[in-house]
C-alpha cells in the first residue's frame, strides 16, 4: 500500500501536522524523496517554501518524525550549518535540526 503526503503553500500547518503525524504512524516518511531523515528538534522543525527563515513556514514537523529527502542546497546558515534538505516543490527544512538515516543526500541540481 502506497500513501502519499503532500503539503502545499496555503494548508494550514495544523493540517500539515496531522498528515505528517498520519505518516509517521503509518510507518510512511514524510516528504517524497529517495533519501532518509529524521528530526531531532525538540520543539518542531519547521517546513519552509525556501531555504531561509524568511520564507514562509507551511507546516511543523514534531521531533522524530521521519522524513523523505530530494536532495540538499546550501541557504540561510542555521547555528553554524547552511545546508537545507528539500522535501518536495517548495518545502525545505534546515538540515541542522535532521539527523540522516544512511546517505546523506546529493546536492540539487
Amino acid at each position: 500500500m502506497l500513501i502519499s503526503v503532500v503539503v502545499t503553500a496555503g494548508v494550514s500547518s495544523g493540517c500539515a501536522e496531522w498528515q505528517a503525524d498520519v505518516a509517521r504512524e503509518r510507518g510512511m516518511p514524510f516528504g517524497n524523496g529517495e533519501y532518509e531523515g529524521r528530526v531531532v528538534a525538540q520543539s518542531g522543525l519547521n517546513v519552509r517554501s525556501e531555504p531561509s527563515t524568511d520564507s514562509e513556514s507551511l507546516a511543523t514537523l514534531t521531533n522524530g518524525t521521519s522524513l523523505r529527502i530530494t536532495c540538499k542546497a546550501e541557504g540561510e546558515t542555521i547555528e553554524g550549518n547552511s545546508t537545507w534538505y528539500k522535501l518536495g516543490f517548495a518545502r525545505w527544512v534546515s538540515a541542522k535540526y535532521v539527523s540522516n538515516v544512511g546517505a546523506a543526500p546529493e546536492r540539487c541540481d
